[in-house]
């Protein structure tokens, strides 16, 4: 049986394995210093392939710089090797189906989405005149929604144009599926159908990733919602309680991170969301928290 534990030969880059894809991160202040940790890196995982007789595909070995505008201007490409084979950089990256592009303003994921849930659309379209509505209602669930629906945590900071593109996609579905015409009110339908607009199913979806990391110690994201100190708790009101900590970030690039925006998140809920403590009654009460304002569009 072969086991993949690159992870013990790496000093300071973190990795993350899923199946067979395999990245590796780090962070630095400058170029420089980012260039020699992670080359130095590169060749403890070339010790690590020799070791275990494996060979690395280097053609679909990329690596990609993240930071600002400001931060990458006019800045050269980093001279990374593996073994004797240059690593050529790219400027944005599809990993387990996520597009990053070097800004994290997911752009072209946000096209990508477009792009896909477009065509599934296209097949609902044709599909009308023969189909009664909760069918129909069931194929957009199927083939167009899990689209939209797959990371929406990981890119729902991105611009509010983005996410209002997505948003037209479900309003198009939702005259598909009701025949409706061009004067009827968006709200009205997704009244009629019971759809949540995508801004409140990011809601739900935020509040429920954050329940399952605060109430589970073996969450991937556990670590980030540290909750605020006793003492502190017992000088403030009742309803402060079962509060996290939220790191002191002032950029608005830091404030993009989940670490900062689950635990700003999980703040603004009512005490008496975040004191429940089943997964089921959790989610049933925020669906109903967030569904009962259907005058947000989304």
């Amino acid at each position: 049986m072969y086991i993949n534990d690159l992870y013990k030969y790496l000093n300071d880059c973190k990795i993350s394995l899923y199946a067979d894809d395999t990245a590796l991160y780090t962070a630095a202040k400058t170029q420089v210093e980012i260039m020699l940790n992670f080359q130095l890196e590169l060749s403890l995982v070339q010790e690590w392939l020799n070791a275990n007789k494996l060979t690395l595909n280097v053609n679909k070995t990329k690596y990609v710089i993240f930071g600002t505008r400001q931060n990458l201007v006019n800045k050269p490409d980093l001279n990374l090797m593996i073994g004797t084979s240059k690593i050529e950089r790219e400027h944005s990256m599809k990993y387990l189906g996520v597009i990053l592009d070097e800004h994290l303003t997911f752009d072209e994921h946000i096209n990508y989405i477009l792009t896909k849930a477009s065509k599934k659309l296209g097949i609902l379209r044709r599909a009308r005149d023969y189909l009664n509505k909760s069918t129909k209602i069931l194929l957009y669930k199927s083939l167009v929604l899990p689209h939209i629906d797959y990371c929406d945590l990981v890119y729902m900071c991105t611009t509010d144009l983005n996410l209002q593109k997505l948003q037209l996609i479900q309003n198009s579905a939702c005259r598909i599926i009701l025949q409706a015409d061009i004067d009827i009110p968006i709200m009205s339908m997704h009244e009629e159908l019971d759809l949540p607009t995508l801004h409140q199913r990011r809601q739900i979806h935020t509040a429920m990733d954050c329940f399952n990391n605060i109430k589970n110690d073996e969450a991937g994201l556990h670590s980030m919602f540290i909750p605020i100190d006793e003492d502190r708790v017992r000088s403030t009101r009742s309803e402060n309680r079962n509060m996290m900590r939220v790191p002191d970030v002032r950029s608005v690039t830091g404030r993009k991170a989940y670490s900062y925006r689950g635990p700003s998140f999980w703040n603004t809920l009512e005490n008496e969301s975040r004191t429940i403590t089943t997964k089921t009654t959790f989610k049933t009460h925020i669906t109903k928290l967030f569904c009962r304002d259907v005058n947000h569009p989304g």
